[in-house]
């Protein structure tokens, strides 16, 4: 799993999953709210491009993008 909490900072992990780096994607000049939008805009650009795995290597084989994303409570129509 990915970590966005460093005392305040930016992990610089690199999801395997949309591909966002935490600490630079998701800057947002240290602004919370815009950090949200940030990561609203990046989650909705991976999901029409088709949520493809963003890791390095083959993806797990039970990967599914669509759990990863109800996790997150975000449910696609």
């Amino acid at each position: 799993m990915c970590s966005t909490r460093n005392h305040g900072i930016g992990s610089q992990e690199i999801c395997c999953c949309c591909g966002i780096q935490f600490g630079y994607d998701d800057a947002a000049q240290g602004d919370p709210v815009r950090r949200v939008d940030v990561y609203s805009r990046w989650r909705s650009t991976w999901i029409e491009e088709g949520m493809e795995w963003r890791g390095s290597g083959a993806a797990p084989s039970a990967w599914d993008p669509l759990f990863q994303l109800r996790k997150i409570g975000v449910t696609l129509e």
